[in-house]
C-alpha cells in the first residue's frame, strides 16, 4: 500500500507540531551527558542511549544545539566514522557498528516535549501507558531504553476521517480530524502548549515530501534536518479549520499528582478533486 494524503497530513502535522513548539515555546534546553549501552542488540548493531528523550534534530530552531555526532573516548564522530551508523534524535540513542571501547558523550538540546502518532485509545493512551519523566539533569547513570515513552508529551491520535462535498464540479472537502493528547507535568506547561496549539487554527498545514531520515527516523548521513527547508507539496495546500482545546479532569479513580491532561482537537482540510 502506497501513502495516501491522510497519511501525508498525519506525519506532515506532527513534524508541523514538533517545529512550532520547539519555535514559539523555546521548549528546549541545552544539555551534555554520556551515553550507555542499549540492553537490546538490533540487527547486529550496538546502540547506546542518553538519560534524556527527544534531542532537537531541527538546525531551523534558533539556539538549539543539534547533535550532529558524538564524542567516543574524546574524539570527535561523525556518521559514517569510527563506526558510528546513525543518530536517532527522537530516541536519544546513537548505533554503532561495533561494540565501543571506552566512553560515548555528546552535547545537545533536549526537547521539552516527545510527541509521536498513535493509534491506541484514548483510555489507554492516558490511564494505562506507563510513562518516565524527561529528567531536568541526568540524575542517574543509564539511559533510557529505545522502547520507554517520556513525558512531557503530545500524542496525536487520527480520529475522523470524511470526504465532504465542496461545490460542483467535483470538488471536495477532504477532511481529517486529529486529537492530540497533552500529558505534562504542571498546569502552567499544559496551558502554555496547549495555547500554542489552540493558535494553529487557520494556519496552513504544509504537506511534507521527504526528510532525511530512514523509516525508523534514523539519520545516517550527514545532511541535517531543518523544517523550513524541507521539500513540500505545494499543489496542495491543508487548512487547520479548528483547533479546540480542553483539559481532561482526572476522575477518583485515578489521580496522578505528578502529570496533568489535556486534549486539543484538530480538524483539517483538504480540497481535493474526484479520483
Amino acid at each position: 500500500m502506497t501513502p495516501q494524503l491522510d497519511n501525508f497530513l498525519c506525519s506532515s502535522l506532527l513534524l508541523f507540531i514538533q517545529h512550532e513548539v520547539l519555535r514559539q515555546g523555546w521548549a528546549y534546553s541545552n544539555q551534555s551527558s554520556l551515553f550507555y549501552p542499549d540492553t537490546n542488540e538490533i540487527q547486529g548493531l550496538y546502540t547506546y542511549t542518553s538519560p534524556y528523550r527527544p534531542l532537537v534534530n531541527d538546525v531551523s530552531i534558533s539556539g538549539a544545539n543539534v547533535m550532529s555526532g558524538v564524542f567516543v573516548n574524546g574524539n570527535f564522530t561523525t556518521i559514517g566514522s569510527s563506526g558510528l551508523y546513525c543518530i536517532n534524535h527522537s530516541q536519544g540513542s546513537v548505533t554503532f557498528t561495533a561494540p565501543v571501547n571506552g566512553t560515548i558523550s555528546g552535547n545537545f538540546a533536549v526537547a521539552e516535549y516527545n510527541s509521536w502518532i498513535s493509534d491506541s485509545s484514548d483510555y489507554h493512551t492516558i490511564f494505562t501507558t506507563k510513562y518516565s519523566s524527561n529528567p531536568q539533569y541526568a540524575e542517574v547513570a543509564t539511559g533510557l531504553q529505545v522502547e520507554e515513552k517520556t513525558f512531557p508529551a503530545i500524542i496525536l491520535v487520527p480520529k475522523v476521517q470524511e470526504l465532504l462535498p465542496l461545490c460542483f464540479g467535483g470538488l471536495d472537502n477532504n477532511s481529517l480530524r486529529v486529537r492530540c493528547i497533552v500529558i505534562t507535568d504542571s498546569a502552567f506547561s499544559r496551558v502554555a502548549v496547549m495555547n500554542i496549539l489552540k493558535n494553529l487554527k487557520l494556519k496552513q498545514l504544509p504537506l511534507v515530501l521527504s526528510t532525511p531520515f530512514d523509516y525508523l527516523g534514523n539519520a545516517t548521513g550527514t545532511q541535517p534536518y531543518n523544517y523550513t527547508g524541507l521539500p513540500f507539496n505545494t499543489s496542495q495546500v491543508p487548512l487547520i479549520m479548528s483547533a479546540k482545546a480542553a483539559q481532561i479532569p482526572e476522575s477518583d479513580s485515578f489521580l496522578d499528582a505528578t502529570k496533568q491532561f489535556g486534549m486539543v482537537d484538530m480538524e483539517i482540510s483538504t480540497f481535493t478533486s474526484h479520483q
